[in-house]
């Protein structure tokens, strides 16, 4: 629900509930857990 505000707050969705949608097709294509490893990978050096 934290992400799907957060969308909602950069004007990104046109509401909460749709920022939660975003949140949930992202989560389920995989493209959170790719962003997640992008940023291990940078913090890493």
């Amino acid at each position: 629900m934290n992400s799907g505000a957060a969308i909602y707050v950069r004007k990104a969705a046109g509401s909460l509930e749709e920022g939660i949608d975003k949140v949930k097709e992202a989560l389920d294509m995989g493209l959170a857990l790719e962003k997640l490893n992008q940023f291990i990978t940078i913090s890493r050096g």
